[in-house]
């Protein structure tokens, strides 16, 4: 992050991640996160935003949802790591076409973190953030002392009051 000058943004709840063997990293819980990046791996491309720590070993450390998610065939002799899952297919590559009759794979778009509650949305529904935002549903808005005026263009008729179309004899008689 210091070496390519990402900047950074406070995250709402810190998290707490564990080593493999259960015990929280030294570094401490992360409370920094990359604002949102477009990463390009060969054909495949992703907006992500990363938590950041102290890794004195491995610049990057992708995770096992992540890794879940995109379920790469990865090569350890060679290093190597090829996106060619069906959900990689489908939501992740620049230069192939989506196949039409590929479904979206059902996959939770929210996880809880330790100590607090908070929602992750894909990148894509970032201006609808609110909707994934927890309220309280027994807060209602203000009442207002008066009620709004609804001006009417001077001149203009008023609504007509009566039916809006006609009814036949039998009609009007099963309304009475």
């Amino acid at each position: 992050v210091a070496q390519n000058g990402i900047p950074l943004r406070v995250k709402d709840w810190p998290i707490l991640v564990e080593a493999i063997d259960g015990r929280p990293i030294a570094s401490g819980p992360v409370v920094h996160e990359t604002h949102d990046l477009i990463v390009d791996l060969g054909d495949h491309r992703e907006v992500l935003s990363f938590d950041v720590t102290q890794s004195p070993f491995f610049p990057v450390v992708l995770g096992v949802r992540w890794l879940s998610t995109h379920d790469p065939n990865i090569t350890w002799s060679t290093r190597s790591i090829v996106f060619d899952s069906e959900y990689c297919r489908y939501h992740c590559r620049m230069y192939s076409p989506i196949p039409p009759s590929l479904p979206p794979p059902a996959q939770p778009s929210f996880y809880y973190p330790v100590d607090g509650y908070r929602v992750y949305q894909p990148v894509r529904y970032y201006y609808v953030q609110n909707v994934y935002t927890p309220v309280d549903e027994n807060v209602y808005p203000d009442h207002r002392l008066v009620d709004p005026t609804i001006e009417m263009i001077p001149g203009a008729h008023s609504i007509p009051s009566g039916h809006v179309y006609s009814l036949s004899e039998p009609e009007m008689a099963a309304l009475r």
